[in-house]
């Protein structure tokens, strides 16, 4: 009997429905419904800033009503957004490789280079070391001007000895022709030369302050002659740091040290 009775209970308690309180049921609703809202209003926002944007392209794709015409907005502004893209690696790649222009200008009056003059009998016979510059020198002036010339500084060539080289202070040339520039009277001193020498005088014009080539650039000019000589001046002024390898200007022994003379002394030496 207790056996049947407890038995009876166990199935009346199987039988028995579970009970939901409607307080929980309110709680999930309520969850629910804030999600919802959430997402609707986030949603709306959105739709309303793109509706609004000034970006062309984005609007249109929001506001079309026709899937094919939103599909069309979408590739035009994904194909436009491709091409700035593109346009603005290759503006940042051109301006990483540090390009550089050449400009050309005429300019009415430059600094006066310097004039180095050599003697082609480099020796006399009677002094034990070449010509001097208050023998050989008759005359100079600058522009027409008497006494306008200092007393040059000497350089020695392995080729032709002691030369001079004529520098006019802070002059600047503001004519062509025999007005504005130097002219030079020389004596040769043939008389005091070997036998054998090729008489002449040599010279040649370089930039102020810088060592002279008068055997690779120079000209001769045989005694009792007349000698013109005209230059057409050029600067070229280039970038160092990142736009190239250029450095300054670099004095050695009072002299600017040119990428010629470091070339001559590298093939020499």
């Amino acid at each position: 009997m207790d056996q049947l009775a407890r038995k009876s209970n166990e199935d009346i308690l199987s039988r028995t429905p579970s009970i939901v309180w409607p307080s929980d049921v309110i709680k999930n609703d309520a969850t629910t419904h804030n999600n919802s809202d959430s997402n609707q209003i986030l949603k709306h926002a959105l739709t309303d800033i793109a509706s609004r944007s000034t970006v062309h392209g984005i609007s249109n794709i929001v506001s079309s009503k026709s899937i094919y015409t939103r599909l069309v907005w979408i590739l035009a502004f994904l194909a436009c957004l491709g091409l700035v893209v593109y346009q603005l690696v290759n503006i940042f790649v051109l301006y990483m490789s540090f390009p550089t222009k050449t400009t050309y200008g005429l300019d009415r009056h430059f600094e006066f280079p310097s004039v180095t003059v050599c003697n082609n009998g480099f020796a006399e016979y009677d002094y034990s070391h070449a010509h001097l510059v208050e023998n050989m020198l008759v005359s100079c002036k600058y522009a027409h001007i008497n006494g306008s010339c200092e007393t040059p500084s000497s350089y020695v060539s392995s080729k032709y000895g002691t030369c001079f080289t004529y520098n006019p202070p802070d002059y600047l040339a503001r004519l062509s022709g025999l007005q504005g520039g130097i002219t030079l009277e020389l004596n040769l001193e043939t008389h005091k030369q070997t036998n054998g020498i090729e008489y002449g005088m040599r010279y040649t014009v370089h930039d102020k302050n810088t060592f002279p080539f008068p055997f690779e650039d120079g000209v001769t000019v045989s005694g009792g002659d007349v000698g013109y000589i005209a230059i057409n001046s050029r600067q070229i002024q280039r970038l160092g740091g990142d736009y190239g390898k250029c450095q300054n200007d670099i004095q050695i022994f009072g002299r600017i040290y040119t990428a010629k003379v470091h070339v001559y002394h590298s093939s020499v030496g």
